[in-house]
């Protein structure tokens, strides 16, 4: 399956018998996670060949990440030797080492799930085989969320270039992966100098994961995660109208065509609390991407000849989402706006005019020093404010 034939639905049991669901459907938790591995790594099996890696690229990549780690240090002053050296992931790595990477918010999600239909079952009496069987609607939730785990993750390995393309909520400390075979299809369906994007690419990373490896952001990432999905409407009577009108609850065999589109479930289950936690989870990614947008710009403008190219295949990168993106961030409200990251990139660079790149790092010391909405809109409003904090 090619990255153009993301399924359409993935919700979709149609490649399982239905014996094996009855048996993956006995697990325990808010979350299947042994459904997702299995299918995850069905989906990675049937994508499109992998590209070859030409020799020596994995080298090339682990120094230019030294390389970028020295310039990003000495132009931004950001801790960032201390994250270690990179790994260099096939796909499969990358989803082994990343599908865990959403146990926190959807096991938090799964559960309210189970408990929104731990009173209700559907009965398999009268099938053959499984007489005696009983299909707790949570049970149906976990083996839903673990397939759709299983499903985006698989198709995020074939997508993203590096650990932070898509930030996973994790409270581990940031550790820098690239997943080779992706850089270099992308840089060759782009037809990029190698070397310049090699290093842009390396760049990029090591600026967003020197923002990522302060605690207390990876904290309140994961909070304003959470507090999203807590917003959700999860009362047993509206799921099910959403799987009524998609399989006969009476005929568990209809599980095996059931479709749903996962997009248009979170939009049937969206609420207006989710509002204010989906702002400011817009609004710290954003900050985040423009300070490495113009970290990568600052460094790369006098070493990478070919930077202006490379930054516009990577805006397409990024505004050009499957699927498998757009539903990983719509279930946890990370959807991002370009017109905003244009904008904060200006406040950047606004407040590097005006204080300086060790003075704009001290927006990541602490929550109080994010700026707010009104301060996004004047950088000298931040700067005059955190300098106030600075001299009590």
């Amino acid at each position: 399956m090619s990255d153009d034939a993301q399924p359409g639905q993935p919700f979709d049991f149609g490649s399982f018998d239905l014996s094996s669901i009855m048996s993956f459907l006995q697990a325990d938790g808010p979350v299947h996670w042994e459904l997702a591995e299995q299918v995850g790594n069905m989906v990675i099996g049937q994508s499109e060949a992998t590209p070859d890696v030409p020799a020596g690229t994995d080298e090339n990549l682990e120094n230019f990440t030294r390389l970028a780690q020295l310039h990003i240090t000495e132009r931004t002053h950001a801790q960032v030797e201390s994250l270690g050296d990179a790994k260099t992931n096939t796909r499969r790595q990358w989803f082994d080492a990343n599908l865990r990477g959403l146990q926190s918010p959807l096991e938090h999600f799964g559960a309210r799930l189970q408990q929104s239909g731990a009173a209700e079952a559907t009965s398999f009496d009268g099938i053959e085989g499984l007489e005696g069987f009983t299909l707790p609607t949570g049970i149906l939730s976990s083996a839903l969320l673990g397939l759709q785990a299983g499903f985006t993750v698989g198709h995020l390995s074939q997508y993203v270039l590096g650990q932070y393309d898509l930030p996973l909520p994790s409270k581990e400390a940031p550790q820098l992966r690239y997943i080779t075979p992706n850089i270099v299809k992308f840089g060759a369906d782009w037809s990029l100098p190698t070397d310049d994007f090699l290093f842009a690419v390396c760049l990029l990373e090591v600026s967003r994961a020197g923002v990522w490896r302060h605690a207390w952001l990876r904290d309140r990432y994961a909070a304003l995660i959470d507090d999203y999905l807590d917003g959700y409407d999860l009362r047993s009577d509206r799921l099910e109208s959403l799987f009524s009108s998609a399989m006969d609850m009476q005929n568990p065999e209809s599980l095996m065509t059931v479709e749903l589109d996962p997009l248009e479930v979170l939009g049937a289950l969206s609420t207006p609390q989710q509002e204010h936690a989906q702002l400011r989870l817009r609004r710290l990614l954003t900050l985040v991407e423009a300070y490495a947008e113009v970290a990568v710009e600052q460094v790369g403008e006098s070493l990478i000849p070919s930077l202006p190219m490379i930054r516009e295949a990577m805006r397409r990168h990024r505004v050009e989402r499957g699927q498998a993106e757009r539903f990983i961030e719509g279930l946890l409200g990370l959807e991002t706006d370009h017109d905003e990251l244009v904008a904060t990139c200006d406040w950047v660079r606004g407040v590097l005019e005006r204080a300086g790149w060790e003075f704009l790092n001290r927006m990541w010391e602490t929550d109080r020093n994010l700026p707010t909405a009104n301060e996004m809109e004047a950088p000298g409003l931040w700067v005059a404010r955190v300098e106030l904090d600075l001299d009590d």
